[in-house]
């Protein structure tokens, strides 16, 4: 819920953020907002996979959830492409404003994925959970990489 803003930041002549940025509440409640990308429970003991949701939640139909997965999906891409960038970028004068955009992407993108979570039922959730909640922890560790990157040099 809250203020979800749109934004398209250009780097270096493209476009490198179109996901949304949490509202600062939202921010907050996921640790967004100082960075502290810890594990949110997961719950490992369910099998793997996304059946067909027949049951979003309320107010979220089958499409609607597979629209709003696909641009998380998308939101994924984008931030982990500004990940490697600013890894290119280490040690250069331009390491600093990409590592920005990446972890900006990389809110928006988090954001985005708690706000779907969020708005589900517990059943949806869980198959949510489970066909992205990995490639939403691959991204805090990718981004914690660019982190240290930063202190090391």
């Amino acid at each position: 819920g809250g203020d979800a803003v749109r934004c398209a930041t250009a780097a270096r002549g493209r476009v490198s953020c179109t996901g949304r940025i949490a509202a600062p509440a939202v921010a907050q409640r996921f640790a967004i907002a100082g960075l502290d990308f810890g594990c949110r429970p997961f719950d490992r003991t369910e099998t793997r996979g996304f059946a067909a949701a027949s049951a979003p939640g309320p107010g979220l139909d089958p499409d609607t959830l597979k629209k709003r997965m696909d641009e998380i999906n998308d939101a994924f891409t984008e931030a982990r492409d500004e990940i490697e960038s600013a890894m290119e970028a280490v040690g250069t004068t331009y390491f600093d404003e990409d590592a920005e955009i990446a972890r900006e992407a990389v809110e928006s993108t988090l954001a985005m994925y708690y706000e779907l979570c969020e708005s589900l039922d517990e059943e949806t959730k869980g198959k949510t959970q489970r066909a992205m909640g990995m490639k939403m922890e691959q991204l805090k560790a990718e981004w914690s990489q660019v982190e240290h990157a930063h202190d090391d040099h």
